[in-house]
C-alpha cells in the first residue's frame, strides 16, 4: 500500500504495488531476512495497463534491512528515488 510498509520474519516473500496516482509514495523495508530470503516488490497492474519499476518488472531486496522507496511519476512508471 502507500506509505510505509516493513516486512518481519525470516522467510521469503512477494508484493505487488498498489496502482498509483501521480505523486504516490511507497518505502518498502525487509526486516532481519534468513540467508538466501529475500523481499520481491512486483510492479501493478496486469495485461496492457501494468506499471514499471524505473523499467524493470520487479526489484529484489535481499540483504537484510534493504529499502527502497518509489515514486508514481508518470503514468506507468514508478521510479525508485
Amino acid at each position: 500500500s502507500s506509505g510505509y510498509n516493513y516486512f518481519t520474519g525470516s522467510v521469503d516473500a512477494d508484493c505487488e504495488l498498489p496502482s498509483g496516482s501521480i505523486g504516490t509514495v511507497v518505502t518498502v523495508k525487509a526486516g532481519n531476512t534468513a540467508i538466501g530470503a529475500a523481499v520481491v516488490v512486483n510492479r501493478s497492474g496486469s495485461g496492457s495497463g501494468v506499471d514499471t519499476i524505473d523499467g524493470a518488472n520487479s526489484i529484489l531486496l535481499e540483504s537484510p534491512y534493504a529499502a527502497v522507496t518509489m515514486v508514481y511519476a508518470r503514468p506507468g512508471e514508478w521510479v525508485i528515488v
